[in-house]
């Protein structure tokens, strides 16, 4: 039977696997293996804490700069359309003001008297343009208080928006006292715009 097994060809898997080597009995014994204990995976050195905390601290100043110079800039475009809106309602109500008075003066001027001392006759052609003088006129000052009112509420919207603003302004020129420490040093760093 041992003759069968060295004749066969050995399977792929049993090439890969080492026999041990004869030991002979006068060889001398082999040193001990040394013992397998696991070792800690490396440790990525920590950088100095110190020069990180400075670049978050100029990274959050830098940040904060942004966002209000970003903040300031929404706040001047949004203020000046507002300005532009409020005043083109100005104009639209002084406008529609105007119209509304137009109308006013010429129902006025139908129920004056004529030259001889009598009134106009008041027929169905008089009576047609007096009806709608009277409806444009209650139309133009309907719109002409919405228009002011409209007018009014964008203004204070506005003068808040551009109040903002100024907030902002006054923010950025403000000093700011921002700590700077290191493993060497440590020191106040004043930082602002006047």
């Amino acid at each position: 039977m041992l003759l069968c097994l060295l004749c066969c060809p050995l399977p792929a898997w049993a090439a890969d696997v080492k026999l041990p080597a004869q030991v002979s009995p006068d060889a001398p014994e082999p040193p001990p293996a040394p013992l397998l204990d696991e070792e800690p995976p490396p440790t990525e050195v920590e950088p100095d804490p110190a020069p990180l905390r400075e670049d978050t601290a100029q990274t959050n100043l830098l940040a904060q700069k942004a966002a209000l110079a970003r903040q300031h800039r929404i706040y001047g475009a949004t203020g000046y359309v507002g300005a532009a809106f409020t005043i083109g309602l100005v104009v639209s109500g002084i406008t529609l003001g105007l119209l509304s008075q137009s109308r006013s003066d010429q129902l006025s001027r139908f129920t004056l008297q004529s030259d001889n001392g009598l009134p106009p006759l008041y027929d169905a052609a008089q009576r047609d343009s007096y009806e709608r003088l009277q409806l444009e006129g209650q139309t133009f000052r309907k719109a002409t208080i919405a228009c002011f009112t409209v007018a009014g509420a964008t203004a204070i919207g506005t003068g808040l928006l551009f109040w903002k603003q100024s907030r902002i302004e006054s923010a950025q020129k403000k000093l700011a006292l921002l700590p700077a420490v290191s493993a060497s040093h440590v020191a106040l760093a004043v930082i602002g715009r006047w």
